[in-house]
């Protein structure tokens, strides 16, 4: 389960995602490709305290997830990602490779399918 901020709005202030959010997404990219991984992981929670149903940045941490062997937690972020946005062929694709490592190959080729099927 993806774990959502149990802060709530202060009064007067905008419970819209902040437009800062594309800049931050832009430093979280920049850590993940740099293999600053625990840098990363901070970045994109922070954008999902702020956006929820963020789905690049859920699909990345749970890409992040996938690539330090946190199996779970890497399902749970990319099933929210393509929630959040169904036509993310990379999401569905990544889920099939944390599905498979967890022998849950029905599932798997059925997220493999969709990346194909969003990817012609």
């Amino acid at each position: 389960m993806v774990r959502r901020s149990t802060k709530h709005a202060k009064i007067g202030h905008s419970t819209k995602p902040s437009l800062h959010l594309p800049r931050l997404f832009q430093e979280a990219q920049a850590a993940y490709q740099a293999n600053q991984l625990e840098l990363a992981t901070q970045l994109y929670q922070r954008i999902l305290i702020e956006d929820p149903k963020h789905a690049e940045a859920l699909t990345w941490l749970g890409t992040v997830y996938l690539r330090q062997g946190k199996l779970v937690l890497a399902i749970d972020h990319l099933r929210a990602a393509t929630h959040a946005n169904a036509r993310q062929a990379i999401a569905h694709s990544h889920l099939g490779v944390a599905l498979q490592a967890t022998q849950h190959y029905a599932e798997a080729v059925k997220s493999y399918d969709c990346a194909i099927a969003l990817n012609k």
